[in-house]
C-alpha cells in the first residue's frame, strides 16, 4: 500500500515531467509559428555546403528548441526535393549539436525563479488578443513550464536518495553501462525528445552523491538518448523518396555507430569516470558538456567525408533519386549597370524574360500534375518558385545600383518596366505555388475533384496558360495592340470565374452530402488565386497601354 508521501511523491514527480513535456513542445510549436513558412526557404538556402547545412542545423535547433522538428523537416524537403542527402545530412549533424543547449539551459541554477517567467507569461496570455504581444506570453509560458516542470521533479528525486532501492539501481547502472544505453534509448524513443530524458537525468545525477551512481554509469544514458530520438526521422521518411530512406538510414547509423564508439572510450576511461563524484565540475553541467562533446566530436569526424558516405548511401539503397531538373540562374554584370545603366538595364530586362519562362514552366507542370499526380512535377514547381524568388532579390540589388541621373526617358520607362514587371513575375510565381499545394494536400487526403469542378480547374489552368504567354509577349516586344488583348481577356475571365464561384456556392448548399471534404474547403481560394493571376497579367499589359474604359 501506498502511504501519502508516496502518493506525494508520483503526483509531483509525475506532473512535474507533464509540465516539462508540454513546454518544450509548446515552445517549438510557438516558435515554428512565428517563423512561418519562412522555415523551408531558410533551411534549403542555409545548405549549399556541408559546414553551413551544420551552422544551419545547429542554429536552428538552438532557437526551435527541437531537434526531431529539425529533423522531421529536413526530411519533407528531400522528400520534396529540394534538398539533396549530402545537404540534408549536414542540418541533421547540425541539428545534434543544437539540442545540446537545452542541457546547458537546464544547468543554470536558475530553477526555483522560473515560475515567475510562467507567472508573467500566463498575464500577458490574460491581458493581450495583439499576436505580437500573444507569442511573447507564449515563449514565457513554456519556458515557465519548462523549468518549474524540472523543479517539481528535482524537489521530488531528493527524497529518493534514502530508498535502497534507488541506490541498487545505481548501482547496477554502474556495473552495466549497457543497461543504460538502452534505458535512454527507450525513454527518448518513448517520449520523443531527447532533451526531456536528458533534462530528468541532470535532476537525478545532481542528487547522486548520496546514492554511488558515477559518470561511467550516467553518461551510456546519454548517448543512448540519441539513439532514441532518431525514431522521428525513421517516421518522417516512411512511404519518401529513396534519399529520405537515405537520411534515415544515415541518422540512425551515424547515432548509433557514434555511440558505440563512445561506449568503447568510457570502458576505456571507466576508472576516471568512476571518480566523477570528486570532480568540480556542476552534476548538471558535466552531462551537458559530455553531451555537447559527443555530438561536436562526432560531428567533425564525418563533415570531411560526407562526399565518400553520399556514395556509400547510393550504393546501400539502390534506386533514382528524385528527378532534378537544371535551373540556371546567371550572375548580372554589376560593372556594367555602374557604368552603363542602360545597357545593365537592357540585362536586368533579359533576366526578367527568364523569370516569366519559369512561371509558364510552373503551370505547365501544374497542368500535368492534375493529368498524372507523379511528383516529379510538383517538386518541379517548387524549385523553379525558388529559382524565381532568387531571381527577384538579384535583380533588387542590381537595380540599385542604377544612376538613374545617366539615363534618358526611353532607359527611364524601361527601368520601371523592369521594377514593375518582377514584382508582378515574382507574384504569378507565388500563387502558381499556392495552387500546387493546394492540389497537394488533396491529392494526399486521397480527396477527388467532382467531374465538373475537375474541368473547371482543367479550363482555368488552360486560360492561364494562354493569358501568361500572351503577356510574355507583350512584355518581351511591348507590343500595345496584345495589351489591349490581355485587359479585355482578363475582365472576361473575372467575370467567369465569378460565375464559377455563385454555381458551386449554390450547389454546395444544396448538397445533402453532410461530409465537407478538403476541396470543398480550398475551391474559392483555388479559384481566387487564378483570378489574381490574371490580374497580374493584366497589370503587367498596362505597362505599355491602358484600356479607358476598364479604368
Amino acid at each position: 500500500m501506498f502511504d501519502y508521501t508516496q502518493i506525494q511523491f508520483w503526483t509531483f514527480t509525475l506532473g512535474g515531467l507533464g509540465l516539462f513535456l508540454f513546454g518544450i513542445v509548446s515552445l517549438s510549436k510557438t516558435l515554428k509559428r512565428i517563423a512561418g513558412n519562412k522555415l523551408k526557404k531558410f533551411l534549403s538556402k542555409c545548405s549549399d555546403n556541408p559546414i553551413k547545412g551544420l551552422l544551419t542545423g545547429a542554429g536552428f535547433t538552438s532557437i526551435i528548441q527541437s531537434s526531431s522538428a529539425t529533423t522531421a523537416l529536413t526530411v519533407g524537403l528531400v522528400r520534396a526535393g529540394i534538398l539533396t542527402f549530402a545537404q540534408a545530412a549536414g542540418i541533421i549533424i547540425g541539428a545534434n549539436i543544437g539540442t545540446t543547449i537545452t542541457a546547458f539551459i537546464i544547468s543554470i541554477p536558475i530553477l526555483e525563479y522560473m515560475p515567475i517567467v510562467l507567472f508573467i507569461g500566463s498575464i500577458i496570455l490574460l491581458l493581450t488578443t495583439r499576436q505580437k504581444l500573444t507569442n511573447v506570453g507564449d515563449i514565457c509560458f513554456a519556458l515557465g513550464s519548462i523549468f518549474f516542470g524540472l523543479w517539481l521533479i528535482d524537489i521530488n528525486l531528493e527524497s529518493l536518495s534514502s530508498y535502497p532501492w534507488f541506490k541498487d539501481t545505481f548501482i547496477a547502472l554502474n556495473n552495466s553501462p549497457w543497461l543504460g544505453l538502452l534505458i535512454g534509448a527507450l525513454s527518448s524513443a518513448i517520449f520523443q525528445s531527447s532533451s526531456a530524458v536528458i533534462g530528468v537525468l541532470q535532476g537525478i545525477y545532481a542528487i547522486s552523491d548520496f546514492s554511488g551512481i558515477t559518470f561511467f554509469g550516467i553518461a551510456p544514458i546519454v548517448l543512448g538518448a540519441n539513439i532514441g530520438t532518431t525514431i522521428d526521422v525513421i517516421l518522417a521518411s516512411i512511404g519518401g523518396n529513396k534519399d529520405s530512406k537515405r537520411v534515415a538510414l544515415f541518422h540512425v547509423l551515424f547515432n548509433v555507430i557514434g555511440s558505440l564508439i563512445f561506449m568503447g572510450l568510457i570502458y576505456a576511461c571507466q576508472d576516471f569516470l568512476k571518480s566523477s563524484s570528486s570532480w568540480p565540475i556542476d552534476p548538471k553541467l558535466q552531462i551537458a558538456l559530455f553531451h555537447l562533446i559527443f555530438n561536436s566530436i562526432t560531428a567533425f569526424i564525418v563533415i570531411p567525408i560526407l562526399k565518400p558516405i553520399d556514395k556509400l548511401f547510393h550504393f546501400i539503397i539502390k534506386g533514382e533519386d528524385v528527378k532534378r531538373h537544371e535551373i540556371k540562374i546567371k550572375e548580372l554584370d554589376t560593372k556594367a549597370m555602374k557604368e552603363f545603366p542602360s545597357a545593365g538595364i537592357q540585362l536586368a530586362k533579359e533576366e526578367v524574360d527568364i523569370m516569366f519562362s519559369y512561371v509558364i514552366e510552373m503551370f505547365e507542370n501544374i497542368n500535368k500534375y492534375l493529368q498524372s499526380q507523379n511528383q516529379n512535377d510538383a517538386i518541379y514547381v517548387h524549385e523553379l518558385e525558388i529559382s524565381i524568388d532568387k531571381i527577384d532579390r538579384l535583380l533588387n540589388e542590381y537595380l540599385l545600383l542604377a544612376d538613374k541621373g545617366e539615363l534618358s526617358e526611353n532607359d527611364l520607362k524601361l527601368f520601371t518596366c523592369v521594377l514593375k514587371g518582377c514584382k508582378d513575375i515574382e507574384r504569378l510565381g507565388d500563387y502558381g505555388e499556392n495552387l500546387i499545394n493546394f492540389f497537394e494536400s488533396a491529392y494526399e487526403r486521397k480527396n477527388k475533384f467532382h467531374s465538373s469542378l475537375f474541368e473547371d480547374i482543367n479550363l482555368l489552368n488552360k486560360q492561364c496558360l494562354d493569358i501568361l504567354k500572351m503577356t510574355q509577349q507583350t512584355y518581351i516586344n511591348q507590343d500595345k495592340k496584345l495589351s489591349l488583348s490581355i485587359i479585355s481577356l482578363r475582365r472576361e475571365y473575372i467575370l467567369q470565374t465569378d460565375a464559377l464561384l455563385e454555381k458551386y456556392y449554390q450547389t454546395f448548399s444544396n448538397q445533402s452530402d453532410k461530409k465537407i471534404s478538403y476541396l470543398n474547403l480550398v475551391y474559392a481560394d483555388i479559384i481566387s488565386d487564378y483570378q489574381r493571376v490574371f490580374s497580374h497579367c493584366s497589370n503587367i499589359a498596362k505597362l505599355f497601354n491602358s484600356d479607358k474604359t476598364y479604368i
